[in-house]
């Protein structure tokens, strides 16, 4: 489990990420966009989400404060 904290604009720098596991996050301030294979999912204050980790994925802060999130990724790969 960790916290993050996303500056404006901050991304992954259009690298896919997949490993094996679970991750799950949940939005606490600011807006998320997170990118499941060829799925865009915007994650705005207080939202959360629950993917395989197997699946090809990405994140941006699309918003214009910094995103804060809560994220716990089992097993730990980080």
């Amino acid at each position: 489990m960790f916290i993050s904290y996303l500056e404006p604009g901050c991304d992954s720098r259009d690298s896919f990420y997949a490993h094996e596991g679970i991750e799950s996050g949940i939005v606490i301030q600011g807006t998320v966009e997170i990118t499941l294979g060829d799925k865009k999912v915007v994650l705005n204050e207080g939202d959360s989400i629950t993917y395989p980790s197997t699946v090809p994925h990405r994140w941006k802060n699309v918003g214009k404060v910094t995103a804060i999130g809560v994220w716990v990724v089992s097993p730990p790969s980080y």
